[in-house]
């Protein structure tokens, strides 16, 4: 079983986002701090040179896409990326350099962890008691560590937005304010075309250390349609004992060998009957996405998706894989090329054949490049 593969096609969705780019917290009543004149391009160097290695906090996503309410068996922390397709989320982050960090997801019945530590990478979902291990290769520069707690926090979606930056933006700084009570300068982005749905994105930039704090993307509407901030922060070290996993007594636990199938068992003694192998052999682990177009306007294609119910065993009636599905086709439309699922910053197409294609872009656009 790949312990991240819960989170892929939904959680790419943000990924897919930002690259071709909470609620947040307010402050009402404080005013915009003053702070020293700052251009864009000095802030965006500032940005990529921060060397803060080690912080703590609490982090809300909020979604706000204009999609329907996943139902109740979605709706939680247990349901990895679907869940966070909508409504707001609040997560606590641990970091302490590139090979430990820890993010757990929480929800008022549940929790779902992933901790990050050297080689070892455990999933946890307090909801069914299970847990997966994962043995990572040993970091070669390609940066598929698959340190995947890392991934879902603002300096993460600013890296991407930032390592894209072409022409077709327009980059200022809107002023200054606060989030998690630190005083940021507020970087925008723009694009200049119209061939996404997003209008704008802001960053937050910490006035001090230069760490983005909150990243916000911005659709027709006023509001953030999509945004991750920090509501606390601290950039001291966490201890140590955050990034040891022990699974809690009666766990059913996973041990993965790589990045799924075969090699892939499951602890007798914690009470599991058989590993996930023949969930993870349904898709071509070697297969790639792949990118449509350029800038704002990119698609990217990805081969398989977990949200096809002709590439994924174990959709019975009652699962989650299952309710997954009946939500999916709740909110898409059909078209000729498949399920079209649209919201206010991205279009999601599955075909019948279940590749994925999944852009900030109108409609059209992704179906134009499945037909393709």
């Amino acid at each position: 079983m790949r312990p991240v593969n819960r989170w892929m096609v939904p959680g790419a969705v943000a990924v897919v986002i930002l690259a071709a780019a909470t609620v947040p917290h307010a402050f009402a009543s404080t005013p915009d701090p003053s702070l020293p004149t700052v251009t864009a391009a000095d802030l965006i160097a500032g940005v990529r040179t921060a060397s803060v290695g080690a912080l703590s906090g609490t982090l809300q996503l909020n979604s706000a896409l204009g999609l329907p309410s996943l139902p109740d068996r979605l709706a939680g922390a247990t349901s990895g990326g679907a869940a966070l397709l909508t409504g707001t989320h609040t997560m606590k982050l641990w970091v302490d350099g590139p090979d430990r960090q820890r993010l757990a997801l929480l929800d008022d019945m549940a929790e779902t962890d992933l901790v990050h530590s050297g080689t070892d990478l455990w999933t946890y979902d307090s909801s069914t008691n299970t847990a997966t291990h994962r043995v990572l290769p040993a970091p070669d520069g390609s940066g598929d560590g698959g340190s995947a707690p890392a991934d879902l926090t603002p300096q993460a979606a600013a890296a991407r937005l930032l390592s894209n930056l072409d022409p077709t933006t327009a980059v200022a700084v809107a002023g200054t304010g606060r989030v998690a009570g630190r005083p940021t300068y507020r970087l925008t982005l723009t694009p200049r075309t119209t061939d996404t749905l997003i209008r704008s994105v802001r960053i937050d930039v910490d006035a001090a250390d230069h760490i983005p704090l909150r990243v916000q993307v911005f659709g027709a509407g006023s509001a953030p349609a999509w945004s991750l901030g920090f509501t606390y922060v601290s950039l001291t070290t966490p201890a140590a004992a955050e990034f040891r996993f022990t699974a809690p007594p009666g766990a059913t636990v996973t041990q993965s060998t790589g990045r799924g199938g075969s090699g892939d068992t499951t602890d007798p003694a914690s009470g599991g009957s058989s590993g996930d192998s023949s969930t993870d052999g349904a898709a071509d682990s070697s297969a790639k996405p792949q990118t449509i177009g350029s800038g704002w306007g990119t698609v990217v294609e990805f081969p398989s998706s977990d949200l096809n119910p002709g590439t994924t065993p174990g959709g019975a009636p009652g699962s989650r894989h299952t309710s997954m599905l009946g939500w999916l086709d709740s909110a898409a439309t059909v078209v000729p090329e498949g399920r079209l699922l649209t919201t206010d910053l991205f279009s999601l197409l599955i075909t019948p054949d279940g590749r994925a294609f999944v852009g900030a872009v109108p409609p059209a656009v992704v179906r134009s490049a499945a037909a393709k």
